[in-house]
């Protein structure tokens, strides 16, 4: 058995039973459910704000990057003019430990 709920146009078969009066029953009280679920309204989201130091890594970890790129760029230039090349890589101690670049033995100490 099929039922419509004409103002919504919603749709709601049931044809569990062999008794046509039980599967309107059951599809009707389907329909129900799905305008019972429609009509509530969703709990408006509540902006939250990245911690401060969730703020701090991705503000070290951009800086990183950049000086990446810079380098790169920095060893593409001294290449094309045909002067000494730059370092090949650059040793970094992570964020927590304190931010430090440099060389191995800058870095380390070795």
């Amino acid at each position: 058995m099929r039922v419509r709920h004409l103002p919504t146009g919603i749709t709601r078969l049931a044809t569990e039973s062999r008794s046509q009066s039980r599967n309107r029953e059951l599809a009707l009280e389907r329909v129900w459910e799905e305008l019972r679920r429609r009509a509530r309204k969703p709990r408006p989201r509540r902006p939250t704000r990245p911690t401060t130091a969730a703020v701090e890594r991705r503000l070290v970890t951009k800086q990183l990057r950049g000086e990446a790129k810079r380098r790169r760029a920095r060893a593409r230039t001294t290449e094309r003019r045909g002067r000494e090349l730059a370092p090949a890589f650059t040793v970094v101690r992570g964020a927590r430990a304190g931010y430090i670049a440099g060389s191995m033995i800058e870095v380390t100490g070795h």
